[in-house]
């Protein structure tokens, strides 16, 4: 009968290689339409591809610490952390970029004028670069951190010095506590119904979106600190971290099903590309099947 440890590790394990495929593909999607629908190459559309990329890397960052647990090791830090930092690099913008998200819609709302008269490049370049800086820094720190504590997992909550990580987590839950007072102040604004169907289909698919990115993510974050705060023994926290990793791939990969479910514009790009992917696959097979006579 498995222990309770390698039951974790199963779990871990299966819901890690669920997360990667169905969120890799999902991401993927988005990307793609967005590169072929002009009218999803807005603002909105393009901070979300944008996000979507950046979630990709996390996601495909995950076999690392897969790897480790399949293989019962103890790495140092210093091995673990240059496996991460792509993963910690790409983590750290992503938050910023779903509150650059929520202070788009504010901005729609509050002066549309404005808004539609500012340049797209611009505009989204100009969101970017404070996401930007703040996740240089925080990779940039975990680096210069470095020692050669033996860890007995290699993930992204493990791998960055105890102090990076203390500092990593109190400035996440300070960016989602600003997401969520910009959407709770874009619904109030909302109230009013000729503002509400100019922009319902924007609302709808972001809305559902940057809560669900908040109350996935903002779980795992609030767990981490809450195990680093009262100081978890040494041999159960990273347990505990790992664990919480599932809401993190939640948030990872949700984007492209949320999609799908809430905008109409996504799902008849998302149908058109299941359609290519399905008809390609049948016409594969079609000719696979076909024996050609050799005179």
């Amino acid at each position: 009968m498995p222990s309770l440890g390698e039951i974790n590790d199963y779990w871990v394990i299966g819901n890690t290689i669920f997360f990667i495929v169905f969120g890799t593909f999902g991401n993927i999607n988005i990307i793609w339409s967005t590169i072929r629908k002009k009218e999803l190459q807005s603002k909105s559309g393009l901070l979300l591809a944008i996000t979507s990329a950046h979630q990709i890397v996390c996601l495909l960052s995950a076999p690392v610490c897969l790897t480790i647990i399949l293989l019962h090791i103890k790495v140092k830090r210093s091995v673990c952390y240059p496996m991460i930092a792509p993963f910690m690099s790409c983590s750290s913008h992503q938050a910023p970029l779903v509150l650059s998200s929520a202070l788009d819609l504010l901005f729609v709302l509050l002066d549309p004028v404005r808004y539609r008269a500012m340049r797209t490049l611009p505009y989204v370049i100009a969101h970017c670069i404070p996401g930007g800086i703040y996740s240089a820094f925080f990779t940039v720190y975990g680096w210069m951190m470095m020692d050669n504590d033996v860890l007995d997992f290699c993930n992204p909550v493990v791998a960055p010095h105890p102090v990076v990580m203390s500092w990593w987590v109190a400035s996440n839950m300070a960016i989602n506590v600003c997401i969520l007072i910009a959407y709770l102040t874009a619904f109030v604004i909302l109230k009013s119904k000729a503002a509400y169907s100019e922009h319902r289909g924007v609302v709808r698919r972001l809305s559902v979106i940057v809560m669900v990115f908040v109350f996935s993510w903002l779980f795992a974050i609030t767990g981490v600190g809450i195990s680093i705060f009262f100081r978890l023994p040494g041999e159960i926290l990273p347990i505990v971290v790992t664990d919480l990793g599932f809401f993190a791939m939640l948030c990872y990969a949700q984007n492209y099903y949320v999609c799908y479910w809430r905008s109409s514009d996504y799902r008849r790009a998302f149908k058109e590309q299941l359609s290519w992917m399905l008809c390609k696959r049948s016409l594969t097979k079609q000719i696979s099947s076909v024996s050609v006579p050799v005179s």
